[in-house]
């Protein structure tokens, strides 16, 4: 009966966590557009350049990153590490 209990216990688990991802993934962006304004992003170790705003949004969202949108020219020093 304890084994049972502890099945059904792992399972509501697996379940809630499941569910929860999906929620969080519900506002990332499924889809952005193709305008290239080239948008530069420091997550506190390196710096990448996304196509978009929305690039960096959902790169942000689906990979659990933090980007943040910094100024374009800092993606441009040469002392910078890159991502």
């Amino acid at each position: 009966m304890k084994f049972l209990f502890n099945i059904i216990c792992a399972f509501l688990l697996i379940i809630t966590v499941a569910h929860a991802n999906q929620d969080n993934n519900e506002n990332c962006p499924k889809i952005c557009h193709l305008d290239y304004v080239p948008t530069c992003g420091f997550n506190g170790q390196c710096y990448t350049i996304f196509g978009n705003a929305c690039g960096l949004k959902a790169a942000n969202c689906n990979a659990k990153t933090k980007f943040q949108q910094v100024e374009l020219d800092e993606c441009s020093k040469p002392e910078v590490r890159r991502c």
